[in-house]
């Protein structure tokens, strides 16, 4: 048995129908980007894990309530990972739209502690991109939203993961899951002129009231959006469309949540709660920090999944 995991069984024992009420937000050491997807039933393929992490295990559980009680099913404890495969050794199978909680633990105590779902995976083509390889933490959510026409490339068969997104292409693509209605009109922004490729999604973002202007009228098409206006905008969309939006994460676990403008803390409230974002490897919202393609992707992949749908 893993030696952490022989000094920190008891205290788990005693804290766990507390401490990992909110995995997903607070409480773990590191947040690195994992993705995890069923093989079969009794084999889970966890994808991001580096290749220099010593001898790793993890335990994978269900959690129910009881009552008044909390019902905690193992269906792996300290089990071994193996070239990124994590078997079940409890006789309980893996299954779909199930939340599950996994600590994974190397020879420095635990190294990732989060809550996942897992979806069942339609046969989604390769979008071909020379810049997106499989072993890319974004490569199935591009794929995903390639495939759904929610977004395209850049050109010159690129996808441009680190590229900024920009307020038209968000306008566009919450235009684009909302079907590309005919769209009759203007948002009567000076810098969003007829015939564009934006201008129905910015005309449609701002009638809906998803996506608004700015003071001096302008709608500022290219410039970039950051992380919690994304979500803010997201987060109105989900309003629009009356999909749940009672659930709230807790994201006071997260370093930089003083960073948060008070708009936005519903929002990133949401979209911990429904694992539409995590949180950095650091395990920060970065809640100004621009966003980029590769995280759009992934966000976007999560909403249309298990929420839109």
């Amino acid at each position: 048995m893993n030696h952490w995991k022989k000094l920190l069984s008891g205290i788990l024992t005693l804290t766990m129908l507390t401490a990992l009420l909110a995995v997903s937000a607070s409480a773990a050491p590191k947040a690195p980007k994992l993705t995890f997807e069923m093989v079969d039933e009794t084999t889970l393929e966890i994808t991001g894990l580096p290749d220099d992490l010593e001898e790793p295990t993890a335990d994978l559980y269900t959690e129910e309530r009881s009552g008044s009680r909390k019902v905690i099913t193992y269906l792996a404890e300290d089990a071994p990972i193996v070239d990124g495969a994590l078997v079940m050794d409890s006789g309980e199978e893996l299954e779909f739209e199930t939340e599950y909680n996994i600590i994974i633990y190397d020879d420095d105590g635990i190294y990732y502690e989060g809550t996942f779902v897992l979806t069942e995976q339609e046969d989604i083509p390769e979008a071909g991109f020379t810049d997106v390889k499989a072993t890319d933490w974004y490569f199935n959510a591009v794929n995903y939203c390639v495939a759904k026409g929610l977004i395209s490339g850049i050109g010159n068969n690129k996808f441009g993961p680190s590229y900024v997104v920009t307020r038209a292409q968000t306008a566009q693509i919450l235009y684009a899951l909302e079907g590309k209605p005919a769209v009759t009109k203007s948002g009567n922004f000076p810098d969003v002129p007829s015939g564009r490729w934006f201008s129905d999604a910015i005309n449609w973002a701002a009638n809906s009231g998803v996506m608004s202007g700015y003071t001096t009228g302008n709608f500022l098409p290219n410039a970039g959006i950051t992380r919690q206006q994304f979500m803010a905008t997201m987060y109105k969309y989900v309003k629009l469309k009356n999909y749940d939006a009672a659930r709230s994460g807790d994201i006071s676990g997260f370093k930089d949540v003083k960073d948060v403008t008070e708009y936005a803390v519903p929002a990133l409230q949401w979209a911990v709660g429904h694992h539409v974002m995590d949180g950095t490897e650091d395990h920060r919202l970065m809640p100004k920090a621009t966003t980029s393609r590769a995280e759009m992707a992934v966000i976007l992949a999560s909403f249309d999944r298990n929420i839109a749908n």
